[in-house]
């Protein structure tokens, strides 16, 4: 394994797991310790029953007052089945990426930034991955095709939980990377700069 695939590969999947791992742990704590169990926008009912009836089965508006039975063990099991089978894939794209990612995110081009461009060209970014997020997914909801593809498996969970929302379709995962390598230079240099 050469220093580009370490450092822009495996430095790359590290950082990216990292940042969301760390967006998903106090949800995940929430949710394990059944903490602010009184603030949930969709209150469980009765744990561990199915409360359906067969005229109940379609996911995408169950009845209030019985959404625990999409909050089961089963979905849960799919949610982190996708989200793993996700990252290894993830780190094999980014290892076999390295090369191209070491072009277009040099580590040297973080000395030619000051501090207040680091931070305006990270709240840039974040604008723009904002955008570029609404847009993408805006356009899965709308082309039926794409929907029936690659966004419905996502929808399967509509009691969200810590996974639920990283249980996406792969073509989903490459997705949220939005094309604005220039902004997004500066974020991933700082980034592979403090993990190596």
């Amino acid at each position: 394994m050469s220093n580009i695939h370490f450092v822009y590969g495996l430095g790359t999947f590290v950082v990216l797991f990292i940042s969301w791992a760390a967006a998903c742990t106090p949800f995940i704590l929430f949710d394990t310790f059944k903490l602010c169990q009184s603030r949930l926008c969709q209150p469980p009912t009765q744990a561990g029953t199915s409360i359906m009836t067969k005229n109940e089965t379609d996911q995408s508006n169950p009845p209030r007052g019985k959404r625990s039975a999409y909050y089961s063990s089963a979905l849960r099991k799919k949610a982190l089945n996708m989200v793993v089978f996700n990252w290894i894939l993830l780190l094999g794209v980014v290892f076999f990426a390295a090369p191209a990612i070491a072009i277009l995110f040099p580590r040297e081009s973080m000395a030619e930034w000051s501090p207040s461009s680091t931070v305006a060209a990270g709240l840039l970014w974040f604008l723009a991955h904002d955008l570029w997020f609404y847009a993408f997914h805006r356009t899965l909801h709308k082309v039926p095709i794409l929907y029936a593809r690659v966004h419905k498996a996502h929808h399967a969970f509509v009691a969200p939980f810590s996974w639920s929302s990283h249980a996406v379709h792969p073509i989903e995962v490459h997705l949220v990377f939005p094309p604005f390598p220039k902004t997004h230079d500066q974020t991933h240099s700082a980034c592979l700069n403090l993990c190596t």
